[in-house]
C-alpha cells in the first residue's frame, strides 16, 4: 500500500513540475480567425494581445502540457473574466475565453494558467484592454482662408487617448496651388499627415496637413484608435480595423470599416477667365469675358472683384447689364450654385503709345481683395488693336 501511494505522489509531482517548468511552457498565442497572431505569424506570451471593451474573444494558447492546466486567473480581475470553453483543450493547446465588460479599465492584464503543483509559479500571457471608441459626428471644417492645415473636431464616445492615421484616398478635392493656379482637380493617393491636438472621451481634435495646395476644398479619411496599440510596435489599427474606434463610413466587416471621411470646405477661387467672343478688340467693339470659379458658389453667392487694364480705354457697354466704373475696382456676386458669370465692356480708344496691337489685362480678386498674390489675385491677358 505504501509503495502504491509513493508512486502516485511521485507521478503527481512530476506532472506539476513539467507543466510549470522554467522556462515557461507557453510558446505561442493565437487570436481569433482574421485577427492577430495567426499560425503563419504567431505571437509569444509577452505580446499583450489587444481586446476591445465589451467583447469576448477566444485566445488559443499553445505549449507543452498547457492542456493539463487546472484553473485560470486574470489580474487585475475587475471587469475581466477568463474561462475554458467546452472542448477547449487538446494536446499542447488550451483555449481561453476572455470576457471583457464594456466598462473594463483599459490597460495590461496578466492571464495565468494554474496547475495542481507549481514549483515555478503559473504559466502566463498578456492581454491589453483597449477602449471601444465610437465616432458619432464630424462637423464640417470651414477654414476662412485657402489651407494646407485644418483642425477637425470629432465627436463620439470613449474616443479619449486617441491615436490617428490619415489614409491616402482622395485627400485633395479642389487645389488652388501647384504649377497651374488654381487647379480644378481631384488628387488621389496624395500624402497627408495627422496629429492629435486634444483628446477626451466625448471629443477629439485632429490637425490634418494636406500636401500640395493650398486648397479651396479637401477631403480626408481618418482612423482613430486607442494609442495603447502603439506600444505593441505594430500598425495594428490600419492593418486590423477591428481594433480601431468605430467610424462613420462603416462598421467592422463593411467595405470601409471603422474609418471616417470628412470634407473641409474653404473659400472659393477663380479658376479661369475666358473670352467667348474672342480675346481681341478694336475701337468701338465689345469685350465679353467669362469668370469661372473653382467650384459652384456657396449659399449667399461668391463675391469676385474685377478690374480691366487700361481702365481708361473702356466704358460701360450699353444694354450689356454690366455696371462698370473705370476709376474703381468693380465687384460682382456669382449666385449660389452657379460657377460662371459673364461681364461685357466696350473698348473706346487704345491707350497712348499703342501701335498696331497692345496687351490688356483682366484682374480678378477673391477672399482677400488687398492681397496681390495667388490664388487671391488672378491675371488674364487679351489683345487691343488700333484698327
Amino acid at each position: 500500500m505504501k509503495r502504491t501511494l509513493l508512486v502516485v505522489l511521485t507521478a503527481a509531482v512530476a506532472i506539476g513540475v513539467r507543466t510549470s517548468a522554467a522556462p515557461r511552457t507557453v510558446t505561442h498565442i493565437y487570436g481569433p480567425p482574421g485577427q492577430l497572431c495567426t499560425t503563419t505569424a504567431p505571437c509569444d506570451n509577452t505580446f499583450p494581445y489587444p481586446i476591445v471593451q465589451g467583447t469576448a474573444p477566444v485566445i488559443d494558447v499553445e505549449g507543452q502540457f498547457v492542456d493539463l492546466s487546472t484553473g485560470l486567473e486574470v489580474t487585475p480581475s475587475t471587469g475581466v473574466a477568463v474561462s475554458t470553453p467546452p472542448n477547449g483543450t487538446s494536446s499542447g493547446n488550451h483555449q481561453v475565453k476572455v470576457s471583457v465588460s464594456a466598462d473594463a479599465e483599459p490597460g495590461i492584464r496578466t492571464v495565468k494558467l494554474h496547475y495542481a503543483v507549481e514549483l515555478n509559479g503559473p504559466d502566463t500571457f498578456k492581454i491589453c484592454i483597449v477602449r471601444a471608441g465610437r465616432v458619432t459626428a464630424i462637423p464640417q471644417p470651414q477654414p476662412t482662408d485657402y489651407f494646407n492645415d485644418v483642425n477637425v473636431t470629432i465627436n463620439g464616445s470613449k474616443i479619449d487617448n486617441a491615436g490617428v492615421v490619415v489614409l491616402p484616398e482622395t485627400i485633395g478635392a479642389y487645389s488652388v496651388g501647384g504649377a497651374q493656379l488654381p487647379q480644378v482637380v481631384t488628387l488621389t493617393q496624395t500624402t497627408g499627415t495627422a496629429s492629435i491636438v486634444s483628446s477626451s472621451s466625448a471629443q477629439t481634435v485632429v490637425k490634418v496637413h494636406f500636401n500640395g495646395g493650398p486648397f479651396a476644398e479637401a477631403k480626408g479619411t481618418l482612423l482613430l484608435y486607442d494609442k495603447q496599440l502603439d506600444d505593441n510596435g505594430r500598425d495594428l489599427c490600419q492593418l486590423h480595423r477591428i481594433f480601431c474606434y468605430t467610424g462613420l463610413d462603416g462598421p467592422t466587416g463593411s467595405l470601409n470599416p471603422n474609418q471616417s471621411t470628412f470634407d473641409a470646405v474653404g473659400p472659393n477661387a477663380v479658376s479661369s477667365v475666358t473670352f467667348p467672343q474672342g480675346d481681341s478688340v478694336t475701337p468701338g467693339s465689345q469685350l465679353t469675358f467669362q469668370i469661372k470659379l473653382v467650384k459652384p458658389a456657396k449659399a449667399g453667392g461668391e463675391v469676385v472683384e474685377w478690374t480691366i487694364i487700361p481702365a481708361a480705354s473702356f466704358v460701360e457697354a450699353t444694354g450689356s447689364g454690366t455696371p462698370f466704373d473705370p476709376t474703381h475696382p468693380n465687384r460682382v456676386t456669382i449666385p449660389a450654385g452657379d460657377q460662371f458669370i459673364q461681364r461685357t465692356v466696350q473698348f473706346k480708344t487704345p491707350p497712348a503709345g499703342c501701335a498696331l496691337t497692345c496687351t490688356g489685362q483682366i484682374s480678378t480678386r477673391t477672399v482677400k481683395f488687398n492681397v496681390d498674390q495667388l490664388p487671391y489675385l488672378r491675371n488674364f491677358a487679351f489683345t487691343m488693336r488700333t484698327r
